[in-house]
Order: structure tokens, then C-alpha cells, then sequence
């Protein structure tokens, strides 16, 4: 498996995003750069951490936050990926 269909693969399973369907790392690229622009500072941190398999407990313990603020943040981010795709 490559990297691009790698990152794809967890935004689909991380962010319940099944519609995602880009094939060419172009897309792939323009999809993680629009997201990262919309994104406030903490949740690209969240986002990172989440499409590198982190928990929500596991983010909650290296952003020192807890777990309820991890999930509302990845909802928001859902929300944003949403309207940019």
C-alpha cells in the first residue's frame, strides 16, 4: 500500500469519510493542504495526531486535554473536511 492510499485510508476509518475517492497523489495533496488551511492551530494538531492512529485518550494525553474536547474538536474537523470536500 502507498502513503497517499495509506492517508486516505485513515481519513475514511479515522473520520468516518467513506466518500472520499481520490486516486492520484495530486488529490491527495490538494485534499490534506485545503484541509490543514481551515483547520485553527489545535485542531491540526488534533487531525495529525488522530491520522497517525492516535486515540482519543492518547491525544487527550499529549495535548493535556481531556477526552470530551478531543472528541468535540474531531467533530468540528469532520464538519470542516466535509464542506471543503
Amino acid at each position: 500500500m502507498d502513503e497517499d492510499s495509506s492517508l486516505i485510508d485513515c481519513l475514511e476509518s479515522n473520520f468516518n469519510l467513506p466518500e472520499l475517492e481520490l486516486e492520484s497523489s495530486e488529490g491527495v495533496n490538494n485534499l490534506v493542504s485545503g484541509i490543514l488551511k481551515v483547520l485553527t492551530d489545535f485542531e491540526e494538531c488534533v487531525f495529525i495526531l488522530k491520522v497517525q492512529g492516535f486515540s482519543f485518550g492518547e491525544i487527550a494525553q499529549v495535548l493535556d486535554k481531556n477526552e470530551k474536547s478531543i472528541y468535540n474538536t474531531i467533530q468540528r474537523i469532520k464538519e470542516k473536511i466535509k464542506q471543503f470536500y
